[in-house]
C-alpha cells in the first residue's frame, strides 16, 4: 500500500477492501504483514477498522532481555491470548565468492525463555487494570463464562467498563465509558486481560 495514508478511514478501507478482493480471487488466505507504533501498548498503527476487520492477528514481539515471542492478539472464531516464546536458530548455508558466511535462521520453540507480560503503559491503563481487578473480586464476578479458563474470576465486559470508568477520575464524565473501553480492549490486545463471548454473546473478560 504505497504511499497510503494508513491513518485515513477511507484509504484503509481501500486496502481491506483489495485484501478482500484478492481472497476471493484465489479463495485462500491473505496475510496482512504490519507494525505496532512507537507506543506498543497501543497495538497496531494506523486506523482501528483495520484491527476489527481481521479474522485474526499474531503479534509479534522481543523485550529488552532478547526474548522473543509470539501471541495471539485477536481470534474471531477462537481463543485469543495464547503466547509462545520462541529462539532464532541460525544456520550457515555455505559461503559467497569472497569466502564470506551466506546464514540464514529458523525459528524453534524457546522453552527456557522467561517472556514477561509488558506492564500496563499510561495511567488509564493502570487506572483501569487495577479497577478491573477490583471488581474481578466482588459479586458481579462469575466463572467459566466466555471461554475463561476454570475457576479463574471473569467478569462481563459492560461491568468491566463500568468499573474502570469509575476509576478515571480525571477524564470529561462523558468520555469516560468510552475511554474505559478503548483501554480495556487495549489491555485485552497486551494479554494482560483474557476475553471471549459465551453461548449467547455477552463478552467475558478475566485476568490472562
Amino acid at each position: 500500500a504505497p504511499t497510503s495514508d494508513e491513518n485515513s478511514s477511507k484509504e484503509m478501507g481501500v486496502i481491506l477492501q483489495g485484501a478482500k478482493e484478492l481472497q476471493a480471487i484465489i479463495g485462500g488466505l491473505v496475510v496482512l504483514v504490519h507494525h505496532t507504533g512507537k507506543d506498543t501498548t497501543r497495538g497496531m498503527r494506523g486506523h482501528s477498522s483495520l484491527h476489527a476487520a481481521l479474522d485474526g492477528a499474531i503479534e509479534v514481539e522481543r523485550d529488552a532481555k532478547n526474548n522473543r515471542a509470539w501471541s495471539v492478539a485477536k481470534a474471531k472464531d477462537g481463543e485469543d491470548g495464547k503466547r509462545v516464546a520462541f529462539k532464532l536458530v541460525r544456520h550457515v548455508l555455505g559461503t559467497d565468492a569472497d569466502g564470506d558466511e551466506i546464514s540464514s535462521c529458523s525459528v524453534a520453540i524457546d522453552s527456557s525463555a522467561i517472556f514477561t507480560k509488558p506492564a500496563p503503559s499510561g495511567s488509564n491503563q493502570k487506572s483501569v487494570l487495577k479497577a478491573v481487578k477490583s471488581a474481578l473480586s466482588g459479586s458481579q464476578a462469575s466463572t467459566g463464562k466466555g471461554g475463561c479458563p476454570a475457576g479463574t474470576p471473569c467478569l462481563k465486559f459492560e461491568d468491566a467498563v463500568v468499573a474502570g470508568a469509575a476509576s478515571l477520575t480525571t477524564t470529561d464524565k462523558k468520555r469516560r465509558n468510552n475511554v474505559a473501553k478503548s483501554t480495556i480492549t487495549a489491555l485485552v490486545d497486551r494479554g494482560l486481560l483474557g476475553s471471549g463471548l459465551d453461548a449467547t454473546g455477552d463478552a467475558w473478560c478475566w485476568l490472562a
